[in-house]
């Protein structure tokens, strides 16, 4: 009654189908867009405003890390991974309900939207925006100080290595206590 998706299922695999599929059907568009970020994609449909950030994130290969990590899981864990390979299945039945023409075009694929159609995810797509999500909050500090040691001390490599700057901004202290 409130929109909030319930999931029955008799199998973790099942469960993880459903769940797949009902993301897909409540925020696909935004699971597409955080997907092209985490490949490096997001200018192929947003234009030359995403550029820097697709460079950035193929700068520092993320898709190449994530693969290894999803390589690892299959060995290691591979119940777990077959997990990742349901969900993927239940967020592709739904793109393939759309582009059939069976299900409505979601909000922001549309002709008076962007005008493109998602392609299907895969097991290295949902790793990826795993690994893009982990970097940013497990590495963000690190990246961050390492950036600043650099600013400081090189300021001279900011002009050959713009990556140097953090990704984004992000603040760990209030702004009274923030060095200049």
């Amino acid at each position: 009654a409130m929109g909030i998706p319930h999931l029955y299922a008799t199998t973790d695999t099942d469960a993880y189908y459903a769940s797949g599929y009902m993301q897909a059907v409540d925020r696909l568009f935004e699971m597409d867009l955080t997907r092209r970020r985490a490949l490096g994609r997001r200018a192929e449909v947003l234009g030359a405003g995403a550029y820097d950030d697709d460079v950035r994130i193929r700068t520092f290969d993320l898709p190449h890390w994530a693969d290894l990590s999803r390589r690892q899981m299959l060995v290691e864990h591979p119940d777990e991974y077959l997990l990742i390979v349901a969900w993927c299945a239940g967020v592709n039945a739904r793109i393939a309900e759309i582009r059939a023409g069976t299900a409505p075009t979601p909000y922001g694929f549309g002709p008076a939207d962007l005008d493109y159609l998602p392609e299907p995810f895969t097991p290295l797509d949902a790793q990826a925006v795993g690994t893009m999500i982990l970097f940013g909050n497990a590495e963000q500090i690190s990246y961050d100080g390492l950036a600043t040691v650099l600013h400081r001390f090189l300021p001279e490599l900011e002009t050959i290595l713009p990556i140097l700057a953090p990704i984004e901004p992000a603040h760990t202290i209030p702004p009274d206590e923030r060095l200049p």
